[in-house]
């Protein structure tokens, strides 16, 4: 399966070990920490789900069945939430198997499933914010409307 950050709809910016993503058409943001940013970032770099589940059972000595069901849950959530949308694989995938940013191919521990993290609490504020109103090339270029109120 191949999935896309549902831009220009959903920004994100990864600081440190966590993303935080906002949805501007529903106001919604959210917060990915660990393994969730981890997958959150693969999608983003163009690998498929396929593969990050194998890098997960690659990685941790948990049983393969259980990564692969928290991944295709956590995957889920992203779709229900709008935040990743379905494409066809182009010649932007990622190409081949996830590896450790580190490089290191000793089994870690554990394996800790990921999580989406959602809040409503700016969600009026973020509606009523012109921020989302945008064209393809995002913010801070406004979509300029014509005479009658739709966009040009």
């Amino acid at each position: 399966m191949h999935l896309r950050i549902n831009s220009p709809t959903v920004i994100h910016e990864t600081m440190d070990d966590e993303v935080v993503i906002i949805h501007f058409e529903s106001g919604a943001y959210f917060n990915l920490r660990q393994t969730a940013a981890e997958i959150w970032n693969m999608l983003a770099a163009g690998h498929n789900v396929r593969d990050i589940i194998g890098f997960y059972q690659r990685r941790h000595a948990d049983d393969g069945k259980t990564i692969e069901q928290a991944v295709h849950s956590f995957v889920d959530s992203l779709q229900r939430e709008d935040l990743v949308v379905s494409h066809e694989a182009s010649e932007h995938a990622a190409a081949g198997s996830v590896s450790d940013p580190a490089g290191d191919t000793t089994p870690a521990g554990a394996f800790l499933a990921p999580s989406l993290e959602k809040y409503s609490d700016m969600q009026d504020l973020l509606l009523l914010d012109p921020i989302h109103e945008v064209d393809a090339d995002g913010w801070p270029h406004r979509i300029e409307e014509s005479d009658d109120g739709t966009p040009d």
